[in-house]
């Protein structure tokens, strides 16, 4: 019952029925709440209804009208028995945890992969940001960087932008990434394309997450 499992987290509102989808989002806790649901789906109709702009917390709202993920903190251990899965999946999570977390993280996702199984995962891609920031004859270039990077922002973060943990802790390029891979214990690491795959990630990639030289990505077997 417990073998051959496919597992993402920090899966959004990407939740295919065939995967396990977790998400440490508080908006799940939310979720759970006695006519919460119906509440955010009454947001929604009014913004649609009165033409009024779409909030800047409207994904925080969709999320907890639409989801169906698994609470689920991949820093602390997901409840998924050792070595169970065949496959697993995180699209920009990492970068969005302390670099200790972000450890902890890999770590337990190499416990829950079967001998043999497969790990994927896509990040922002930080020499680009850092070969533009270089490039740049513009006064500002270093607050672009810093905002577009995800590791400053324009103003202090509202309520439901904490909720959904907008930030970035730790930007990583292709050689980082590796040696973080490597230094966790998995094997055959290797950087990766769109749909490069000899197991079936295509429930759970996007292209436009996977889109370079904006972004990163990579495989591993456990």
């Amino acid at each position: 019952m417990h073998n051959h499992l496919l597992v993402q987290y920090g899966c959004g509102l990407c939740q295919p029925s065939n995967w396990l989808n977790f998400d440490s989002t508080p908006s799940l806790f939310v979720a759970r709440i006695p006519l919460a649901k119906q509440l955010a789906r009454l947001v929604l109709k009014y913004t649609d209804t009165n033409n009024t702009p779409p909030p800047q917390s409207l994904q925080t709202i969709r999320n907890i009208m639409e989801t169906k993920a698994i609470y689920g903190d991949i820093s602390k251990g997901l409840p998924i028995p050792l070595k169970s899965c065949s496959q697993i999946y995180a699209s920009h999570v990492i970068e969005h945890l302390p670099y200790s977390s972000a450890k902890l993280a890999l770590a337990n996702t190499l416990k829950i992969l079967e001998p043999g199984g497969c790990y994927r995962l896509v990040v922002p891609n930080l020499s680009l940001y850092i070969s533009n920031y270089i490039s740049s004859n513009e006064a500002n270039a270093a607050i672009s960087f810093s905002i577009e990077t995800g590791m400053g922002t324009q103003a202090w973060p509202n309520l439901f932008s904490r909720m959904r943990g907008d930030s970035h802790h730790v930007m990583y390029d292709s050689k980082a990434l590796k040696y973080l891979l490597d230094s966790i214990g998995f094997s055959n690491v290797r950087e990766a394309k769109y749909g490069d795959s000899a197991f079936d990630f295509s429930e759970v990639e996007d292209p436009d997450r996977w889109s370079s030289p904006e972004n990163i990505g990579f495989e591993c077997i456990a």
